[in-house]
């Protein structure tokens, strides 16, 4: 029980024992919360706010103490299979950008630019999105992809079937999500994410469609041309 004044109206502001409880609610709780998160999908639900509205001293003190325990207790379930993972452990890739790109290498990537060192079992999934970045959970967003895709060199090596996929995966997000492909939609011409006939990344500003019926000599070093297979393969699937 806290200690109240005569009326039991209002908690003592200076009492221990209430500073104690107020401190050991939030690990407590999270623990808690740690046993219901893998078996109830919604439990994000009854999640605190990391910024409660009263700024008592004792509220302050449990404030401070829900940061100490969100760094320490595992209470997020991650994708992968359910286990309990920390803030710091995990990531929501917002828009599954890692299934065009690979996980690993979206991994890598975060890792680099943040100094972190996430592994592939860090996804979870992206319910309470705003509260979970308040948390301090990594959100990979729209700005992270721009900043992925403007680096030329993270997708050197690439696959045709993977650059195929990040193709369509480019494709269907400026389709899907108007709002937020805008700014990707203006990045896309000026960024090398398309293999030419070298067997090299290009833009796709610089490239020619495979000349048909010798509309273009393939065979003039100054062209550049998206890669016979890619091309085909992308095509088969329009026309499928």
């Amino acid at each position: 029980n806290f200690i109240t004044d005569a009326g039991r109206q209002q908690l003592h502001q200076n009492s221990e024992w209430n500073k104690l409880i107020f401190s050991a609610i939030p690990e407590c709780y999270l623990k808690w919360i740690s046993t219901l998160s893998p078996l109830y999908r919604e439990y994000y639900k009854v999640l605190p706010g990391i910024s409660p509205k009263s700024q008592d001293d004792l509220t302050s003190l449990y404030s401070s103490s829900l940061k100490k325990a969100l760094n320490i207790v595992p209470f997020i379930p991650r994708l992968k299979d359910n286990k309990v993972i920390k803030v710091a452990d995990a990531i929501i890739d917002k828009y599954s950008f890692g299934k065009a790109v690979g996980n690993d290498l979206l991994i890598k990537y975060v890792n680099s630019k943040e100094g972190k060192n996430y592994n592939g079992e860090a996804f979870i999934s992206d319910n309470a999105i705003s509260l979970m970045k308040s948390y301090g959970v990594h959100v990979f967003d729209k700005d992270s992809m721009m900043s992925f895709l403007s680096n030329d060199t993270l997708l050197s090596g690439i696959t045709i079937d993977r650059d195929k996929d990040l193709l369509n995966y480019l494709h269907d997000f400026c389709h899907n999500e108007k709002i937020e492909s805008s700014e990707i939609e203006n990045l896309l011409p000026h960024t090398k994410i398309i293999i030419d006939d070298n067997n090299e990344l290009n833009k796709a500003e610089d490239l020619f469609f495979p000349a048909i019926d010798n509309d273009l000599d393939e065979s003039d070093n100054k062209l550049s041309f998206i890669n016979s297979e890619l091309y085909n393969s992308l095509s088969a699937e329009i026309k499928a």
